[in-house]
């Protein structure tokens, strides 16, 4: 019998792990998350304490193998400490769920472990980002997704780690019939109205047929290939700003050239809004008054929005030396707002790029209220929440991504247009252009790895939604929080 369940408990750790690596960022595959933490709540409740040393190898071997994406210059020490760090948080979430769950209690205690995943992520994604959470495995589960318009990524979140704490109480119990009738009752009446509220958002509340006319213009700099080239003197110039940049960093005008030229076609076809992707063009403070002038004339000529990202440099004495900035020129010529990156690249940006304030800019238009933030913002839900406090209608996000992380990182931004109810254009400078309604849905994209075209054209619906996230924000998560210190404090108190 001993041998037995050991055989078992093993299975558990390695199909666990299995689906943890599987749903990890290299692969997302969606329903290894709900695999995951059926086998692996099945193995640390059947264990020691000792045995935790065990699950955490196994952690770490996920953690090595499932985000090698993120370790963009392929560096083996990165890859090592994203591992470890993933190994030790998820370790810990298991661990803290072993103390805090009580054994032979009612249906509540399932929530202890959702609970925690929940609070978790919402920690620790307010520091670094969504990257990793357990919601953005869902994608293509488009029924459940339009879930986070009410209680956001972290919900959904929820939803799948429930699940898993829900079968483990069912085998807690021996599948006994109430067991199984308690759990179907609850777990599938809540799951079944998410679906509901999903195929009325998706099927009834559907687009009108109002739209404009939208283009992506992706630009021609090699981010990657500038920095490995001139890594010495980018690391010099982030010890000392005010060391002179080399002028080969800088766009030449054959770049600035075809830049235009593929924003005067996109006008001319027709588009009516256009955005660049994020540094689509290096620029020094008289390359950018030279192009100021040409965009205006463009934004005048055939009456368009115009979205300009670059790396400039900065002439207005701040610490760093460079802005990564994005502009917005009216069809009057005129500058609506100018835009610095606020969240930026712990080693690729912050060294040498100035961070801009927590502020989302904003202007009214005749084809809705428009606003931008710049890729790795669009990570941070507590941030993007002011578009839907704001009521913005369309999100325009210059983007620069990387293969290993395309189509992930575009797939993520889908879930902030669901969460606050605006329509996203999110052209990218290596990676996947796209644009999506307020339903997530992509209505066009582009892959810069597989095609040579530069624009991409859509076909935007001008209609946005009042999402209840916009206006209750993350309000689940504080429930849970508190429904996590009661019960430590009737731990605390048992004992």
């Amino acid at each position: 019998m001993k041998s037995e369940k050991f055989v078992i408990k093993a299975l558990a750790l390695i199909i666990g792990t299995l689906a943890m690596t599987f749903s990890g960022q290299n692969w997302h595959i969606g329903i290894f998350a709900w695999i995951a933490p059926v086998c692996l709540l099945y193995f640390v409740m059947n264990t020691k304490k000792a045995g935790f040393a065990i699950f955490f190898v196994f952690m770490l071997l996920a953690g090595y193998f499932s985000q090698t994406c993120q370790n963009v210059l392929n560096i083996f020490v990165v890859g090592i400490i994203n591992a470890l760090g993933y190994a030790i948080l998820t370790t810990l979430i298991y661990y803290v769920t072993k103390l805090l769950y009580a054994k032979g209690k009612g249906f509540y205690s399932t929530l202890v472990f959702p609970s925690i995943i929940a609070v978790t992520e919402f920690l620790v994604s307010s520091q670094i980002g969504t990257f990793g959470i357990v919601a953005h495995t869902q994608y293509a589960f488009t029924l459940l997704i339009q879930f986070s318009s009410i209680a956001g990524v972290f919900g959904i979140t929820f939803m799948v780690a429930w699940f898993g704490s829900v079968v483990n109480w069912i085998i807690e119990n021996n599948f006994s019939k109430p067991s199984i009738y308690k759990s179907t009752l609850i777990y599938g009446t809540i799951f079944l109205s998410i679906i509901i509220y999903g195929i009325t958002k998706v099927y009834i509340f559907s687009d009108n047929e109002k739209t404009v006319k939208v283009a992506t213009i992706s630009g021609t700099t090699d981010l990657n290939a500038i920095v490995a080239k001139e890594q010495a003197n980018l690391m010099e110039l982030a010890k000392n700003p005010n060391l002179p940049i080399p002028e080969r960093i800088f766009s030449n005008q054959e770049a600035i050239h075809a830049q235009i030229a593929n924003t005067i076609e996109a006008a001319k076809e027709g588009a009516k809004i256009i955005v660049w992707s994020e540094d689509a063009l290096i620029l020094s403070q008289s390359q950018t008054d030279s192009l100021f002038v040409k965009a205006k004339d463009i934004s005048k000529t055939y009456n368009a929005y115009l979205l300009l990202a670059f790396l400039e440099k900065d002439n207005s004495g701040r610490l760093k030396p460079f802005n990564n900035t994005s502009i917005l020129i009216t069809p009057k010529g005129e500058i609506a707002w100018q835009y610095l990156k606020l969240h930026l690249h712990p080693y690729a940006e912050a060294p040498i790029i100035n961070a801009g304030n927590a502020i989302i800019p904003y202007c009214d238009t005749e084809y809705g209220r428009m606003g931008t933030v710049i890729c790795y913002d669009l990570d941070f839900p507590n941030y993007i929440q002011q578009a839907g406090n704001n009521s913005i209608d369309i999100m325009l996000v210059p983007a620069y991504d990387w293969e290993k992380i395309t189509p992930l990182h575009p797939k993520m931004a889908c879930f902030e247009a669901i969460q606050n109810g605006f329509s996203l254009i999110r052209p990218n400078g290596a990676g996947l252009n796209m644009v999506t309604n307020n339903q997530g849905n992509i209505l066009a994209k582009m892959n810069t790895f597989t095609s040579n075209s530069k624009i991409l054209y859509a076909d935007l619906p001008l209609k946005s939604v009042t999402t209840i996230y916009s206006k209750i924000g993350n309000i689940l998560v504080y429930i849970l929080m508190l429904f996590l210190l009661i019960v430590v404090g009737l731990r605390i108190a048992k004992r």
